[in-house]
């Protein structure tokens, strides 16, 4: 078992090594959603319906926790 664990751990520090951190430049590209094929209109729709549809449970997990169940 010991030797499972040890050939566990080796085989993680491997995949973990081989991640490479990317950060975006300064200048971030931006483009108006129709050249991308979007709708203004679907979008709007999309922003409404999440606003309209989030979780009213409070955030704050424990404070939602003693709101449930006092």
């Amino acid at each position: 078992m010991k030797h499972l664990k040890l050939i566990f751990f080796v085989l993680l520090t491997f995949t973990v090594n081989a991640q490479q951190l990317y950060f975006p430049g300064q200048d971030w590209e931006e483009r108006e959603p129709q050249s991308l094929g979007f709708s203004n209109e679907k979008i709007k729709e999309a922003i409404l319906f999440a606003i309209d549809n989030e979780n009213s449970v409070n955030r704050n997990l424990r404070d939602a926790i003693v709101s449930v169940f006092g």
